[in-house]
């Protein structure tokens, strides 16, 4: 059998708008399937134009045929399937699979149906059904005055998607997971008992808004899920977690609770912004972080069970998107939390994400939803580049033209190369790669992602980034802890000047140590009850240790500032609040400290011997690179432009005038441009917008 899971890492992908169809699924006039554009034939020749440039490996939406109470329709699934062999008989293909109700599937199981806090006054039974295909029902997760947000559309949706009351299915809902398994299997066994069975590599199937496996409501901070079947569903949950009715009640502090209407706070209770340390750590309020922990586990039970029928039916690749802990402020409500259980089900090949749409543009580094190593460690991480090209109308993160466009390219391709990552590049508005200087690059790296792949791949990083997601899945919701601790702290750290690796917390034990000369706990305020002696160990060997915020804040089961005390050695603070209002600020009160950045006269960045403290809300690039020379660590270049790399090759982006130190003395080829540089240890960048430097292969 064709090792899949080898040929997704080995492999760059393409996606397209080929098969775009409304989801969830609806019938058009002629009652079929209703698909975005009438004619698929320019998305065919994006494919192939993929393919001439050299990526065998392609994927799409699909349509899974479900259409109502076991009423299935494969006409558009195989008008897809059909059109695209037709033009590219040479090429894999990975359909993309959305296994969202039918609408009106909410108006025969209620029960079984999200439900806004807004709309929890209609949580009966014959309340929801009625509500059930209205206008009132969210059918896409985010609000939409004009409907299903589409570019360059020949369907105009008729139907706003605003001020909803209930949702489609809820993510625990047994019903749902039936059903929808039920269609799956029904959609491999006809795939697979047709003409292009062998040509299939895997499924990648998704629920939820835009079938990311998440809960309605993430995306506009309008929150449940108080629907019947959920909230039953939870108790049940928190009973085998507690042992009994009075467990769950002592470690919620309620005197009493009906398992048939358990009791869940308003989303203001749930994620309130909160003026204290305690208030944002949500001590005290067991029950809205038990209920994010149970939607996590929730969502891994749904991805599982698709997966089951995935590997028994084809035993072919399969994974979903997921763990959106680095960049999204609300991924405890999301379920994106579980991650360990994804990683460790023998049903998962691969878990994926766009690209961060955070600092995404020229002149920054991008990103990924998760540490995406930690992911590599055992499964495969595949990461979506939806970066905007200058064809692209508008949108996040667009660039202004060509050159800045293959810059971004090749910044992308580096990024997930020296993660151990696979990719696709998706065509998201339908025409962004349709240039011949656009193409060239596709195919140049398509040829490079094949070189480099032929040796074995190793770090050469000697900075490590710790990020636990246990702490995110207990603080509320908050935009600036997420940007000082995650999004501008690791775009930062990427333009300082070094290598850095990027590992969860739990993997500690799982990743040689010995490389690293500064170690960074950037957002860990939740740590087991080992961590702080590991920690002492590496600084023993000779390691820096930076701690940022509150981290410890949470050490086995004691919250406070007493334990980040305990863990990092200095005693913290809180001084204010954010400029968004929604999180503390800290500052270091201990007098026996070197001083490294200050805010109205109160220490923000202190070392003491080896350990470093930042309470910054924005730590800079200059500052980061300062404490890395300081430990020691390699310097590649100059403060500002965009650094990734591994063992195999040195990559910067966007550097103006720039000198580039390469391990060693060698012949250096660039793969972005073709040039070799003989003879040398430094290249000067000259204003090149991506440089990929990697050793000459002697004949």
């Amino acid at each position: 059998m064709m090792d899949y899971n080898r040929l997704l890492r080995g492999e760059p992908l393409f996606w397209s708008r080929l098969g775009f169809c409304y989801d969830p699924p609806i019938k058009d006039a002629a009652g079929r399937p209703l698909i975005m554009y009438a004619d698929q034939s320019r998305f065919v020749r994006y494919h192939r134009q993929f393919a001439d440039a050299g990526v065998r490996i392609h994927t799409s939406i699909l349509h899974a045929g479900w259409m109502g109470e076991d009423e299935y329709d494969y006409s558009l699934t195989d008008r897809i399937l059909g059109e695209f062999f037709a033009a590219n008989p040479d090429c894999l293909y990975m359909p993309r699979v959305k296994l969202n109700v039918p609408p009106l599937w909410c108006r025969a199981h209620p029960e079984d149906t999200f439900v806004y806090w807004e709309g929890a006054p209609h949580r009966t039974a014959a309340e929801i059904a009625d509500l059930a295909g209205g206008p009132r029902q969210d059918w896409l997760g985010y609000e939409a005055e004009h409907g299903y947000q589409i570019a360059d559309a020949d369907f105009v949706d008729p139907r706003p998607n605003v001020r909803s009351l209930i949702a489609l299915q809820s993510v625990s809902s047994e019903q749902w997971k039936r059903d929808a398994g039920e269609a799956l299997a029904r959609l491999i066994d006809h795939i697979e008992s047709g003409p292009y069975a062998e040509r299939i590599v895997g499924y990648h199937v998704g629920f939820g808004p835009c079938a990311e496996v998440m809960q309605w409501g993430r995306a506009c901070g309008h929150y449940g899920d108080y629907g019947i079947v959920q909230l039953r569903n939870f108790y049940r949950w928190a009973e085998e977690k507690y042992g009994s009715r009075e467990g769950v009640c002592a470690a919620w502090g309620l005197e009493s609770i009906d398992e048939n209407a358990c009791f869940l706070p308003s989303p203001e209770v749930r994620y309130a912004q909160n003026d204290t340390l305690d208030g944002l750590m949500r001590v005290g309020k067991m029950l809205c972080i038990d209920y994010d922990r149970f939607v996590s586990d929730a969502v891994v039970d749904a991805v599982t069970h698709f997966g089951r029928i995935v590997k028994e039916k084809t035993g072919k690749a399969y994974g979903s998107f997921y763990g959106y802990m680095n960049f999204c402020e609300n991924a405890q409500y999301a379920g994106h939390l579980a991650i360990d259980r994804l990683l460790d089900s023998p049903y998962i090949d691969f878990l994926a994400a766009p690209k961060s749409y955070y600092r995404a543009n020229e002149n920054n580094p991008g990103g990924e939803m998760i540490p995406a190593q930690s992911v590599n460690l055992k499964k495969l991480w595949l990461d979506e580049l939806d970066n905007r090209t200058f064809l692209a109308g508008d949108g996040n993160g667009r660039v202004d033209n060509v050159e800045d466009t293959c810059g971004v390219f090749w910044r992308e391709f580096a990024k997930n190369l020296s993660h151990n990552s696979g990719f696709w590049w998706m065509d998201l508005g339908g025409g962004w790669f349709d240039h011949p200087a656009l193409m060239a690059q596709v195919e140049r790296m398509a040829r490079a992602k094949r070189l480099i792949e032929q040796q074995p791949y190793e770090s050469a990083a000697d900075v490590l980034v710790l990020m636990g997601e246990e702490g995110m899945l207990r603080a509320g919701v908050s935009t600036s802890l997420t940007n000082s601790c995650s999004r501008d702290f690791l775009a930062e750290l990427a333009m300082s000047g070094v290598l850095f690796d990027t590992y969860r917390l739990s993997d500690i034990h799982a990743i040689d140590m010995s490389r690293y000369r500064l170690v960074i706990f950037a957002h860990t305020l939740a740590i087991g009850g080992d961590v702080p002696g590991w920690a002492r160990s590496l600084e023993a060997r000779g390691a820096t240790l930076m701690f940022n915020y509150a981290a410890g804040y949470y050490t086995g089961d004691r919250a406070g500032l007493d334990s980040v005390r305990a863990f990092t050695g200095f005693d913290c603070a809180q001084d204010g609040l954010s400029e968004d209002g929604d999180c503390p600020t800290l500052c270091i009160t201990d007098a026996d400290v070197e001083i490294l950045a200050a805010e109205n006269d109160r220490a923000k960045l202190v070392r003491r011997g080896r350990r470093v403290m930042n309470c910054l809300s924005r730590i800079t690039r200059c500052q980061l690179r300062e404490i890395a020379e300081r430990a020691n660590c390699r310097l590649i270049g100059e403060a500002g432009a965009v650094y990734y790399g591994d063992a195999r090759f040195t990559g910067v982006f966007f550097s103006g005038k720039n000198a580039i130190h390469l391990p060693e003395r060698a012949d250096w080829r660039d793969l972005a441009s073709g040039a070799l540089h003989a003879d040398t240890d430094c290249v000067r960048t000259d204003g090149a917008k991506a440089m990929l430097l990697v050793r000459e292969q002697k004949d």
